[in-house]
């Protein structure tokens, strides 16, 4: 059963990162026509090592991969995830800041 799951999770990773993201970050959206011009921050707001870490690295490496740019990878767990939540709202609007939740 766990095996199916990582397949599964494989897959959907796979499929998001070589089709969905660069329709979703176009380079309409940047300044200079080209996105990203410059590291990528994605805060996972729990602890390193779980699940939500080990999606958002996969994530993080099939971007960095298909953008040319790098993605990287924030740890900021503690009270729920409403520490990482807060640093990301916190974070200017230039879509640079990723928050990779999960669902509750």
């Amino acid at each position: 059963m766990a095996s199916n799951r990582r397949q599964l999770l494989g897959t959907c990773c796979a499929a998001f990162s070589t089709l969905l993201a660069p329709k979703l970050l176009s380079p309409s959206h940047a300044e200079s026509g080209k996105y990203p011009t410059k590291p990528v921050r994605v805060i996972v707001p729990f602890a390193p090592g779980g699940p939500n870490d080990l999606l958002a690295r996969i994530l993080a490496q099939g971007l960095s991969t298909s953008l040319g740019a790098q993605f990287y990878v924030e740890n900021l767990g503690g009270a729920g995830g409403n520490i990482g939540t807060g640093h990301a709202s916190h974070a200017p609007p230039d879509g640079y800041t990723i928050l990779m939740v999960a669902p509750s």
